[in-house]
Parts: C-alpha cells; structure tokens; sequence
C-alpha cells in the first residue's frame, strides 16, 4: 500500500502541473488581439439556412441562396474570401485536394458554396477565384492516389467544355446584412481587425441537406476523404449530427497576427482540469478497492486461519 500511496502523491504532484501550465497559459490568453475575442463556431444541427438571403454569383447575378439548394444534391457550405491572406487559401486547398479524391463528383453527387465573409467583394473578383479552384479540382497530376488520378480523369473529361462560371462551386457574394445572416444561421462568429483590415474567423465546412438543414460540421484545414464522403451520403439522405473530429480543433483558434493556430486557454484549462478529475476519481477508487479487498483477508490471518482451508459449502478440491 505504500508504494501505492507514493504513486498517487505523484500523481497529484502531475495534476498541480497541469493546473500551473494551464494558469500560464490563462495569463498568455490575454495578449490574444481584440478581433479575435467572440470568433468561432458553434454547431447549430438542423438549423435550416435562410434560403430567402438573396445573394450574388459570379456573373453578378443578384438571387436567393435557395437557388443553389434546389433538393436534389448536399451541399458543402463555407465561409471564405479572396483576399484572405493565408487561412482562406490553406483550407480550401486542403479541401480540394481532398475532394479531388472522394469518389463523388461536384455538379453530379453534390454542389460546393463558398460564402465570401467580405461585403467589399466583386462578383469579378470571386470569379477568379470560382477559376483557380475548378482548375485546381481538374488537375490530374495533384491526385495524391491511383483512385483519385482515375476520378480526376474522368471529370475532367466530363467537365472540361464546361463554361468556367456553370461549375457547380458557387462563390457567392453579397451586402453585409446578406451575409450576416448566413453565417449567424450557420453559428458561424468573425470580425473584422479594423487595424489590418483582415477578417479573424475560424475554418469549417458546414455539410448541408439538399433542403438546407445543417447535418454537421468539419471543423478545420485538413479533411479526411472518407469523412467527407460519410458526410454527404448521410446529408443526402437527410440525416442530422454525427460531428466528425471536432475535438481535432476545439483546443485551436486561428490567429492572423501570428497566421497560425493557437491554443485557447480556457478551452485547454476546462479539458484539462475534466481529465485530471476523472483519472484521479479512477485512482482513489482502485486505491479504496485494494483497501477494502485486504482487510477481510489479513483479519483472518490474524486468528490463525489458513488462506488455502476449504470454506464450507465449497469445492473441497481447492484444498487439495
């Protein structure tokens, strides 16, 4: 029992670490810009979007977002703008290069919208970029596998006389109210830094059901082909929740300062004081079982009591 004893001495020593790093880190939280203060996501499943926000596509026309949920396919939904200078891009080239090897196609299985989160946007400007990601979604040599070189292959053969402007990931632009109501509909936070003029948000792809009702959300850069594809069946089909990896950034908020992720304080300090409790419970209870296990045992030995005598009512072959 000593050495037990010493063991959760130890173990307790480790916990007031992890609460000590935590407390530098609370203190670190508070150099975090202003701009970043409210930015995140909060998953709203089965919330339907407000198909009625009329919105403009790349050919400058003004229309209802409803017209790209017109029931038939999901949607991956996301909220970027152009001129975003590092976050927007990483994501939605992690995004394509995913989708480049996800068995179903854009325009056929599923439809893309890029929400621009930027008021200052032109329908001209969001075309370009509508352009560089359809090239993007085309290029064989980018396939990371043999499935994926055969996929991108066969769309582009299928999509190549395609005019660039009908490709079926929509990057939609709009006035500030427009867009405002989308991403509160979608739960998705951002501001502004009226020193940089940058957007501070967070990256996610919101899956969508044909009828505009949120089904889940890939938080993130970096998505996984196979969850991707599980995500648009089950949308498809109109399942809702099922929230794929989101622990993998809950911990992260994107800094545009530092253009990187940084560790949120409050969120380490609730995860990490939840795990040291449960494992320290866990502990004193395998502490508390030994105890109780022992003294039956050693109070027999105490009155002369042989541990191998056959108990009455017992196996009397155990004694032998």
């Amino acid at each position: 029992m000593y050495a037990l004893r010493q063991h959760a001495v130890r173990l307790l020593t480790l916990l007031g670490l992890v609460a000590a790093s935590s407390t530098l880190c609370a203190q670190d939280a508070d150099i975090v810009p202003p701009a970043t203060v409210g930015v995140g996501v909060t998953q709203r499943i089965g919330v339907d979007l407000p198909l009625d926000v009329e919105l403009r596509d790349t050919r400058g026309r003004l229309q209802p977002l409803g017209t790209w949920f017109a029931g038939e396919r999901p949607v991956l939904l996301t909220f970027n703008y152009s001129d975003c200078p590092q976050l927007c891009s990483l994501q939605l080239n992690n995004l394509v290069s995913s989708l480049r090897e996800v068995e179903y196609t854009i325009g056929r299985d599923y439809d893309v919208v890029t929400v621009s989160i930027d008021p200052h946007e032109s329908p001209e400007r969001a075309a370009l970029t509508q352009e560089r990601y359809r090239g993007d979604y085309l290029r064989v040599a980018d396939a990371l596998t043999n499935a994926g070189r055969a996929h991108t292959e066969e769309r582009r053969a299928a999509l190549e006389s395609e005019e660039v402007r009908d490709f079926h990931w929509h990057f939609l632009t709009g006035e500030q109210d427009a867009i405002t109501r989308v991403a509160n509909a979608a739960g998705f936070a951002y501001n502004l830094d009226p020193q940089t003029g940058e957007y501070a948000h967070d990256a996610v792809v919101v899956v969508v059901t044909p009828q505009g009702r949120i089904s889940r959300y890939l938080p993130g850069v970096f998505y996984e082909p196979k969850d991707l594809e599980l995500a648009l069946v089950s949308a498809s089909e109109g399942q809702l929740g099922g929230v794929v990896a989101w622990l993998r950034q809950t911990c992260y908020r994107w800094d545009p300062n530092a253009n990187s992720f940084v560790l949120v304080a409050e969120r380490l300090m609730m995860f990490g004081a939840g795990a040291g409790a449960l494992a320290l419970a866990a502990f004193l209870a395998f502490l508390w079982r030994r105890e109780l296990v022992g003294k039956p045992a050693t109070a027999a030995t105490a009155h002369g009591s042989s541990p191998s005598a056959p108990v009455a009512g017992g196996d009397a072959r155990v004694a032998r």
